[in-house]
């Protein structure tokens, strides 16, 4: 990690002006222009699928664009909600009228209106109007949970929310200006409107709609009217859309592809016909509708197009089929293809405006691929430094250009996270804050001279397992080449482990049936589905339950809603793991395995399901277990799998199923993920100095800790002094939590490195709650004393650790020869007489990486020095001392 800040500042020149965030692989701009040519097409290379400039009416509105459409066809029927039907020149002057209206009700430009209506003309109308009258406008759904709506309006702080008397009702909310149509007088349609000043600009925000994300909790995004114009003037040319066109929007006005729906057709004089809540849910009446309006265009999500399927849709030669919103499955594609004219595959994250690439997608193999960026908009495949991947190479895809939104309403911080200063922008793009969107998606190039990409999953979807890299998109795909499977997900789920605080891991897969009369899974189904995990699939990747559902849980707009995916049960479920393993082979591990916890334990009897933590095993034995399987199996275990794979027969499977290019360091392992308590964030080498603290503080306590430092990395140099290791560690620090308050712990050198985390968090304006010194020197007490009081400190506190030692011999948690081995004057005494092993090597920074000990060693002695340099500046906070006689 820090490798890659060096190189990049290499190519920066001017490093005073950035900031390198190396973990995230972000370089966040202070003084840009200078240096922003220096790094361009040297990071990544100009790719041809980036040059996407072309014209668009930059200068204008979208509701100048509406109006200027409204003036050449006003007799052109532009909406239709039932029986309702509104012409252009009707919708341009009820718009015009309501948004005079807005003005007198002391709306000034600029504000944010929320809107809370039905489907019907009246919403189409109300956007508008708000989008003329200057303000932007926060769409709500009356559908949705009341909680939700609540939480929305209570972050996003309209100025007014515009509703009706039968919808507002269930709010009682006397805090926010309301205006009911059903209610509010209008100027008749004989009245002259007054044109209105300060019109919108380009630069203003059209609208803030709010979307779910990984934390739970909807976020504002804010999409500029620029934006807005730039993204249907590309779809007008791709997939296209003409004034003969009708277009039957489905789409909750709470999910953005709305957007498209109802403002798209309404810039080329297209009819949009507006479906009632009765038509969406019921796929008959779907049909009908697209029928009766003789419609030649939907954009839906697979959801929906499944359902139309499923209810006998037939469709016709020349309807434009649009899909996004998840992904797209090959199965789904053929159907589609079978029943339309053209299929086109939409991606593109609300943050960039709606969709950011469309692909026409004809009939093949394989999996369905994302086309390149739409009109101003470019892609980059990115490694986690920043640089560009090769075609074939997985990375995680940024996008740039005219649709990346201006940021989460009223959450600076995480703005920051996911908008990063645009690094790559040509020279020619003046924009003066040009940012990149983190998109968070794992893709790879799949054809580097159309970039055509294929998507991967969410970054957060890839997950470790005892070891192993597993992408969950990789398993659904497996389960979904079944003809009998219409929808398949896969999770990793969290089963308490018996005796331990910490959960046991594992993959749970869900899937709906084609003939959605069941929900059992048949032994000749399961038996194919294993067939194919044996075919298709690693061991590691096998499900460890799959369950049939008659449907799965969707959120509002339509998304699998993972969190409600229900547990399996032993009726549903099929425990796939370890059935095809070599039972010989198992047992001949398992023996080798024994032996060296005998030795490493100083036991005489292990089972095999015992638990190495539970029988009194501490840091340093678990660093000579590990050393001792990599001389016995010639496997290098990350000190962190002995989290997931604790015994005897859970090593021996981990080993089993070993692929040395899934070699697993993970610089966050956490002890405990959930729990009410606020989080509880340790730092100082890896988690097994915390096990036994994490099962004292129990399973409410959420507890990470956190290892910096790669020991199987080359790393040219390593930072000094300790403020500089400490902005490392926040820089993790941050990534795991992004927001205060904070709590942190440090064991014994780590306690001063918790110490100067907590200063710096500090300096960032942020909350430390509380930071906890276990076993730790005071921040610079050591250069305070003298030497005789420093040998003295020194030597008491290791009488200390020597009769925590002894206490566990007379308890028998430790053998009495383990406990003299573990005395470093014994161990010289009887080496001096050839009875016992000498000394380790010498731990230095070029050999840390051979071994277990060699790497604990060094980096004991690294902070150590770096800690007997310290000098601490001011902490304003306040924090404990925490005593303890051994927590590891």
């Amino acid at each position: 990690m820090y490798e890659s800040a060096q190189t990049t500042a290499v190519l920066c020149t001017s490093v005073e002006k950035f900031i390198i965030d190396e973990h995230v692989g972000s370089i966040m701009q202070v003084d840009f222009a200078d240096t922003a040519r220096t790094v361009e097409g040297y990071l990544t290379p100009t790719l041809e699928c980036n040059r996407t400039d072309a014209d668009y009416p930059r200068n204008l509105t979208l509701p100048e664009l509406i109006t200027r459409q409204a003036l050449r066809t006003p007799q052109t029927s532009a909406i239709v909600c039932g029986a309702r039907v509104m012409t252009y020149g009707e919708l341009e002057s009820a718009a015009d009228r309501m948004a005079q209206m807005l003005r007198r009700s002391g709306l000034a430009p600029g504000t944010r209106i929320a809107v809370l209506l039905d489907r019907s003309v009246d919403l189409v109308v109300t956007l508008l109007a708000i989008l003329k009258a200057g303000s932007a406008y926060i769409p709500l759904d009356p559908a949705y949970p009341t909680e939700r709506l609540s939480y929305v309006l209570d972050n996003a702080r309209p100025a007014a929310v515009i509703s009706k008397s039968g919808i507002i009702e269930r709010f009682a909310r006397g805090d926010i200006h309301t205006i009911l149509l059903d209610k509010e007088s209008q100027p008749a349609d004989s009245e002259s409107v007054v044109a209105l000043h300060n019109s919108p600009s380009p630069d203003d925000v059209a609208y803030v709609i709010y979307t779910s994300g990984s934390t739970g909790l909807p976020k504002g995004v804010q999409i500029c009217q620029r934006s807005v114009v730039n993204f249907l003037w590309a779809m007008r040319r791709q997939p296209g859309l003409v004034a003969e066109d009708t277009l039957v929007s489905v789409t909750t006005i709470s999910f953005d592809i709305a957007v498209l729906e109802i403002f798209l057709p309404l810039i080329v004089g297209a009819k949009v016909v507006l479906a009632e809540e009765k038509d969406i849910a019921d796929g008959l009446a779907l049909q009908e509708l697209l029928r009766v309006n003789s419609a030649t265009i939907l954009q839906a999500t697979p959801v929906t197009w499944q359902m139309l399927i499923d209810t006998g849709w037939q469709g016709g030669p020349h309807f434009k089929m649009l899909c996004g919103g998840e992904a797209l499955s090959r199965k789904l594609v053929e159907l589609l293809l079978a029943r339309g004219g053209e299929l086109w595959n939409m991606y593109g994250p609300t943050e960039t405006t709606v969709w950011s690439s469309v692909l026409r997608v004809t009939s093949g193999e394989g999996p369905v691929l994302l086309g390149p960026p739409i009109a101003n908009t470019q892609f980059y495949v990115l490694d986690e430094r920043m640089h560009n991947t090769a075609t074939g190479e997985v990375g995680e895809l940024y996008i740039g250009g005219a649709g990346v939104a201006l940021g989460y309403f009223g959450l600076p911080e995480l703005t920051a996270q996911k908008f990063l200063p645009d690094i790559f922008r040509g020279k020619q793009d003046t924009r003066p804050n040009a940012h990149l969107y983190r998109t968070g998606d794992r893709v790879r190039v799949h054809d580097q001279s159309t970039f055509a990409l294929e998507y991967l999953g969410r970054v957060d979807s890839q997950v470790k397992l005892r070891g192993f890299r597993i992408e969950l998109g990789e398993i659904e795909s497996t389960l979904l080449r079944h003809p009998d499977i219409a929808q398949a997900v896969a999770i990793v789920g969290q089963s308490p482990r018996a005796g331990s605080v910490l959960v046991e891991p594992a993959i749970w897969a869900y899937i709906v049936l084609q003939s959605q009369s069941s929900a059992l899974l048949s032994d000749e189904l399961l038996a194919q589905l294993r067939l194919s995990f044996q075919k298709l699939l690693p061991t590691y990747m096998h499900p460890a339950a799959i369950v049939a559902l008659a449907q799965l849980p969707r959120m509002p707009n339509g998304k699998i809603d993972r969190k409600a995916l229900p547990p399996p049960v032993k009726s549903v479920a099929a425990q796939l793991i370890g059935e095809q393993e070599n039972p010989s082979a198992r047992k001949d591990v398992e023996q080798r395995l024994t032996a060296i916890w005998r030795s490493v334990l100083d036991v005489k009897d292990v089972d095999l399901s015992a638990n190495f933590f539970s029988m009194g095993a501490r840091s340093l034995l678990a660093m000579q277990l590990l050393t001792g399987i990599e001389a016995e199996f010639g496997v290098r275990l990350a000190i962190a799998s002995l989290f997931d794979a604790p015994t005897i027969a859970e090593q021996a499977q981990l080993l089993l199923q070993w692929d040395a290019g899934h070699y697993d360091f993970r610089q966050t392992v956490r002890l405990q993920s959930s729990g009410s308590k606020p989080p509880l964030i340790a730092v100082h080498n890896t988690g097994v100095y915390y096990y036994n603290l994490s099962k004292l503080l129990g399973s409410d306590q959420p507890l990470t800790a956190l290892q910096l430092f790669d020991p199987s990395t080359q790393r040219v140099s390593l930072p000094a002094r300790l403020e500089d290791i400490a902005a490392e560690y926040l820089k993790l620090v941050r990534q795991v939590q992004p927001v205060g308050p904070y709590q942190l712990i440090g064991w014994c050198v780590g306690g001063v490195l918790a110490f100067e985390i907590a200063r710096q968090l500090m300096e960032q304006r942020q909350t430390v709650s509380f930071v906890g010194l276990i076993d730790a020197w005071a921040p610079g007490n050591w250069r305070r004393m003298s030497k005789a009081r420093a040998w003295l400190a020194e030597h008491s506190y290791r009488l200390q650790l020597i009769w925590t030692d002894w206490r566990k011999v007379l308890s028998r948690q430790q053998g009495i020869f383990a406990f003299f081995d573990h005395r470093v004057l014994v161990r010289r005494m009887l080496s001096a007489v050839g009875h016992a092993r000498p000394e380790p090597i010498l731990a230095t920074f070029e050999n840390r990486h051979l071994s277990g000990e060699h790497y604990d060693h060094w980096l004991r002695d690294y902070l150590d020095e770096a800690s007997s340099r310290y000098t601490p500046h001011l902490y304003g906070g306040k924090y404990p001392f925490v005593q303890t006689g051994d927590i590891r």
